[in-house]
């Protein structure tokens, strides 16, 4: 059973428009996160909206780095608060 996600994903730039895919996954109409290909299928990097010190308002990071991430604090915190 598929349950609707809170997340909408929209391509935001077309091949004919720029060199490089993006994708954005927005959050009530707002974009908290992009992916684009430019360095790749390989390396796809994930760029996250919002203030953070010494960064300005967004940061860019490796795609696969943030979902290993995501799936650690999930799995730590069903190990320790799932009882």
């Amino acid at each position: 059973m598929n349950k609707k996600s809170i997340f909408e994903i929209v391509r935001s730039s077309g091949p004919l428009e720029y060199e490089y895919v993006t994708y954005e996954i927005l959050f009530k109409s707002e974009p908290i996160v992009s992916v684009n290909l430019e360095k790749g299928i390989g390396n796809l990097e994930a760029e996250v909206f919002g203030k953070y010190r010494g960064y300005g308002t967004g940061v860019i990071v490796p795609l696969d780095d943030l979902i290993e991430s995501l799936i650690e604090v999930r799995n730590e915190m069903e190990r320790v608060y799932k009882k």
